[in-house]
């Protein structure tokens, strides 16, 4: 029996969704019917994935755009309030929203970049899902976050993405049994190498990104390394009635990359 993910007339907020991973997540859901929450910093891109959702969309929604920075708790508060002042109603928040950087022990400095990463990484996910619980809990909506390997998996150089994945498994947790009784379900999701953004924006010039990539898919067990929409696959999974029975799970989606010689080479 094939499995078939039907999202019609739910509303979809996903954060961080003008690039990358994110925006694979938005365009699925809009595949699938859903009423999406374009956000992100930068209009331009926003503009971009919103037009892409709406050509994708069975319907032809449009989504709704909203220009946010959610470290910043007014527009945190905007942004759930636009949408439930647009559609009424909120059934799925994905926490994809991140910021990583090279964080060393040997660099006295990395504190201040700690801070960064874990005011986005971990402070405002957990904002923005203390506003958004009342309205999941209207329509036993559920959560999942977008977390990382590096929440298990060590990576020299980059001990504050590594801790602030950390902290999203287990806040996805602990509220996954605190949610429960009220119908809402979380998890997580934790990629292994995909390729996106990522690896230019922690500093790596286009060569360095070639060889970073090549060393990713030597890495994987299977030869491969990940694309968006191999991630966007799982979220459409995760957030249906078809897996109603999972809640508080943190599930790899990394090539076998966990049991491999995984590094960073900027950490070399």
């Amino acid at each position: 029996m094939s499995i078939k993910f039907d999202y019609t007339d739910k509303v979809v907020l996903v954060t961080g969704s003008s690039s990358g991973i994110g925006e694979a997540i938005a365009k699925r859901m809009a595949e699938l019917g859903a009423m999406i929450v374009i956000t992100g910093r930068s209009k331009e891109n926003v503009h971009r994935v919103a037009n892409e959702c709406q050509q994708l969309s069975p319907k032809k929604l449009q989504p709704l755009q909203v220009i946010a920075d959610i470290t910043n708790d007014d527009d945190a508060r905007r942004l759930i309030q636009s949408t439930i002042d647009m559609f009424g109603r909120l059934d799925l928040l994905i926490n994809n929203a991140g910021y990583a950087q090279v964080t060393s022990i040997f660099d006295p400095k990395s504190l201040d970049t700690f801070d960064k990463v874990i005011r986005l990484d971990v402070r405002a996910t957990i904002n923005l899902t203390l506003m958004a619980v009342p309205y999941l809990e209207k329509t036993c909506g559920n959560i999942i976050n977008i977390s990382s390997i590096c929440g298990t998996k060590p990576i020299i150089g980059f001990y504050g993405y590594c801790m602030a994945k950390a902290s999203m498994d287990m806040f996805t947790r602990v509220i996954a049994m605190e949610l429960g009784p009220k119908g809402i379900r979380v998890n997580s999701i934790n990629p292994g190498g995909v390729r996106t953004n990522f690896l230019n924006a922690i500093g790596l010039n286009t060569e360095q990104v070639s060889q970073q990539e090549e060393y990713l898919r030597r890495s994987s067990p299977i030869g491969m390394i990940g694309e968006p929409n191999d991630v966007a696959d799982l979220v459409a999974y995760v957030g249906s009635n078809h897996a109603k029975f999972m809640t508080g799970s943190c599930l790899l989606i990394d090539g076998g990359a966990l049991f491999s010689s995984l590094a960073l080479a900027t950490s070399s």
